[in-house]
């Protein structure tokens, strides 16, 4: 067995492969790489890809930043689906296509430009993501539009973890949906983000009875956990 280094990954291979000629040699690493590398880019992402390189030709970044990405958690990721709208006429007129067709270039191009932002902000990106999906679900929450205003006045342990738990389910699922583009992305992403909001959710109240009260000061005082943690970014795959 032959061990072959492709795209900073080991692949191994069988004895045959060094019997190959050169030109052989190289055609199987590129058909390993092709598989690797996943699905090529379509028509729509593709031209998203080329005017991006056009633009940082001439010295234009549309790169964006830490606001692009608290913005994203806030709308629990309806900003690319929201702006991309906006943009549709214009590419209609850009492309000479449809509603369709020219809603497609521009959410394409959001979504480049999104997630450019995620690869330059890492992990701080990520806290400001999960920042704007906690003033999202607080929002909500003073609106009485949780389940936890179906709570008494002093909810027990199993009460608060149903409704915690419930609560970013909802969360999670709404943001997994913003973040798709076909129907069938958008369900699954929903399914994942309704699931992983659960678990997140659910866990909280349960940290905090872990936990127990806490001494401050002298005064021994609680932490109330919030339904709220799952971040929009909880079901990206992108």
């Amino acid at each position: 067995m032959a061990t072959l280094k492709i795209q900073g990954q080991n692949v191994s291979v069988d004895d045959s492969f060094l019997k190959l000629s050169p030109a052989e040699q190289q055609s199987t690493v590129d058909e390993i790489a092709s598989h690797m590398a996943g699905p090529p880019p379509d028509k729509y992402q593709q031209a998203a890809i080329d005017e991006q390189a056009n633009l940082q030709s001439k010295g234009i970044d549309e790169g964006a930043g830490y606001t692009r990405r608290l913005a994203h958690g806030a709308t629990l990721g309806a900003d690319s689906t929201i702006l991309a709208g906006l943009q549709t006429p214009l590419e209609m007129i850009r492309h000479g296509v449809g509603p369709s067709e020219g809603y497609n270039y521009a959410k394409a191009r959001e979504d480049q430009i999104m997630g450019d932002a995620r690869k330059n902000t890492g992990a701080l990106g990520t806290a400001a993501e999960m920042l704007g999906g906690g003033v999202a679900g607080g929002g909500l929450t003073r609106a009485g539009l949780t389940t936890g205003a179906f709570l008494s006045a002093k909810p027990g342990i199993v009460g608060r973890t149903l409704s915690s738990g419930a609560d970013a389910a909802g969360l999670g699922g709404v943001a997994g949906f913003n973040e798709g583009n076909s129907l069938q992305e958008r369900a699954a992403n929903a399914g994942s983000g309704a699931f992983n909001g659960a678990l997140w959710g659910a866990g909280l109240p349960l940290a905090g009875k872990a936990l127990g009260p806490r001494q401050v000061k002298g005064r021994a005082s609680t932490t109330s956990p919030t339904p709220w943690a799952t971040p929009a970014s909880a079901c990206s795959a992108r």
